[in-house]
Parts: structure tokens; sequence; C-alpha cells
């Protein structure tokens, strides 16, 4: 009778042990399952397109400096820029520059036409620069009386804008 028994002990660790190899195969199949999807799908991964960070609205600065009139009596606005990053930015054509102004909702853009930014420029990092927009409006000048100089107030300029739509000046 013990030679039964230890055949019985024998077969029930074998059953134990063909379990456990069933398992372990079964793990391992899954395991290069996964390998295999991994492998597969990463370079479709590394390809596909990338969102665009986020535009960062503090990066470039600008600020109402002050206004002039050119030598044929155009408008020309001046604007303090400020690059706040650790980048250089340069504009080198119209075509990176579309100039815009907002309707009387305050919320809506619409092309500007008639406004033409100085270009090129370079605006160095951490540095500050004067730019240029110059108009393609211009005042009718009065003829000046005897002993007087042609000049337009800004009061007139602001009215003659508000004649051809540009209120929000």
């Amino acid at each position: 009778m013990p030679e039964t028994k230890d055949w019985s002990e024998l077969a029930e660790r074998v059953g134990r042990l063909e379990k456990q190899n069933r398992r372990l195969k079964y793990a391992g199949a899954v395991g290069l399952v996964l390998a295999a999807v991994l492998l597969l799908t990463w370079p479709w991964n590394q390809a596909r397109p990338r969102p665009p960070e986020p535009w960062d609205t503090r990066a470039i600065t600008a600020g109402f400096h002050n206004f002039a009139f050119d030598q044929f009596g155009s408008l020309v606005f001046m604007y303090t820029l400020a690059n706040n990053t650790n980048f250089d930015y340069s504009i080198t054509s119209e075509s990176q520059v579309q100039m815009t102004r907002k309707m009387a909702d305050g919320q809506t853009l619409i092309p500007w036409p008639g406004f033409k930014p100085e270009i090129p420029f370079y605006l160095p990092a951490r540095q500050k620069m004067l730019f240029l927009i110059h108009s393609s409006l211009s005042l009718p000048l009065k003829k000046p009386a005897q002993g007087e100089t042609a000049h337009v107030t800004i009061e007139e300029w602001k009215e003659y804008l508000r004649s051809l739509g540009y209120g929000g000046l």
C-alpha cells in the first residue's frame, strides 16, 4: 500500500506542476502578444502629428507709445514691443503679419486694410523695440490762414477716423 500512496503523491505533484506550467505558458503568451502590439503600434504613435503647443499670449506684448504724422500727412502709430521670452523673434516678410482690428462689439477681429507694419524687424530675447505701423489714411488738410501752419489736432483725427468707421481708436 505505501507504493500507491507514493504514486498518488507523485501524480498529485505532477498535476500541480502541469497546472503551473499551463499558467506560465498562458502568461508568456499574453506577454508576447502585448509586446507585439506595443512594437507594432510604436512607429505609428511616433509618426502621428502632435498637437501644437498652446499660444503664449505673454511672449510678445505691445503697448501703445505714441502716434505721429509722416511727411505726407499720413498717420503713423508707434508701439513698444517687448519680447518676454528667452528666444529671439524676427519677422522677415509681410506674409507673416496680419493686421486686424476689433469691431464695435469688442470681440470680432476683421482685416484692417490700409495699415502696414514696418518690416523686417528683429527683436532679441528679453528686449524692447519701437514698432511702427504706417497708415494709408491721411486727413484732408485745411488750407492754413495767413501766418498759420498746417497741422491736425488729435480730435480732428479721431473724428475723421470715426467717420471712416474706425470708432475703436
